[in-house]
């Protein structure tokens, strides 16, 4: 039996010990970027989303009456805190939106986040590459 990332439930082979984390990864998006490449802890998965608040930062601010906060993606991954550093490539969906990836990777579902009531979900996906 597996988790929905194909993770084993129970190992099949004896398990060594190892000091096990939920770390919060906080992602800073580009306007109009959606995927992402991060160095993540291994053996990593990714075991739900949020959001984090980013409030640019702005000179002169004295003068506005406002500064208007960008809510940014963030992964909570278990993970070993000091396992080894591996890149992982994520993309970052919203609800009815179509991705197809290039030809010899394919996108693997992680995770969902809603943001509020009617707002919309954002969807997590690792994309990986296919023999």
């Amino acid at each position: 039996m597996t988790d929905i990332n194909g993770i084993p439930f129970v190992a099949s082979r004896p398990v060594t010990p190892r000091c096990t984390t939920i770390a919060e990864v906080p992602i800073d998006l580009a306007r109009d970027q959606d995927i992402v490449e991060i160095k993540l802890r291994a053996p990593c998965i990714v075991r739900s989303a949020g959001f984090w608040a980013k409030k640019p930062a702005v000179l002169g601010a004295a003068s506005m009456r406002a500064v208007e906060i960008q809510l940014m993606p963030m992964l909570f991954v278990e993970c070993d805190p000091d396992g080894e550093l591996v890149e992982r490539v994520f993309l970052f969906l919203g609800s009815n939106k179509p991705f197809v990836p290039r030809e010899g990777f394919a996108i693997r579902y992680c995770t969902t986040a809603v943001l509020e009531r009617n707002a919309g979900a954002m969807h997590v996906f690792e994309i990986v590459r296919v023999s």
